[in-house]
């Protein structure tokens, strides 16, 4: 039902499924997936939360869906919260350049502009973007706390990016 587009039809079927087994991370994961297509970001958020906490091997793109479900909220008070699950995400997985566009999202949306910059250039350091990388770490070094591990970070992405990037100038 859910890929023929009768989602208010899978979200019974789910319904049903969870009253049955309401610990099976899967149902929990799928219905959150539909309620966020259907734009019913809280609902999403939910079931999303549930799933991370009855499934027995977490990845990253658990915590990232639920960092995004949360920033889709468009409540200030869950920014911070998305925060936390998608800086878990990257924790497992700091290749995730999706994770690395959410952070920088949800940084900007709390006015964290400098860390919304590093997260920039993590992300376009990741694609292979690597004048964006640079340009971006540059901004970010200016108003970044010293001593962070964001700090740090950029200034390794200046100093990894430097020469490739004033040699193709």
């Amino acid at each position: 039902n859910y890929f023929q587009g009768q989602h208010k039809k899978s979200i019974e079927n789910l319904k049903i499924l969870l009253a049955r087994d309401s610990t099976n991370p899967y149902y929990n994961e799928l219905l959150g997936e539909i309620y966020f297509a259907n734009n019913d970001y809280s609902n999403a958020a939910t079931y999303q939360l549930n799933a991370i906490s009855y499934v027995e091997s977490i990845n990253d793109l658990y915590y990232m869906m639920l960092g995004n479900y949360l920033l889709s909220i468009n409540d200030f008070s869950k920014v911070n919260e998305s925060i936390y699950y998608l800086k878990k995400s990257l924790q497992i997985n700091s290749q995730n350049a999706y994770s690395w566009y959410l952070l920088a999202r949800a940084y900007a949306q709390v006015d964290k502009l400098p860390l919304a910059n590093y997260a920039t250039a993590e992300r376009y350091f990741l694609i292979g973007e690597r004048k964006l990388s640079y340009d971006f770490a540059l901004k970010a070094i200016k108003n970044i706390e010293e001593n962070t591990p964001e700090w740090y970070r950029s200034i390794d992405l200046i100093e990894i990016l430097k020469k490739e990037v004033l040699k193709n100038q």
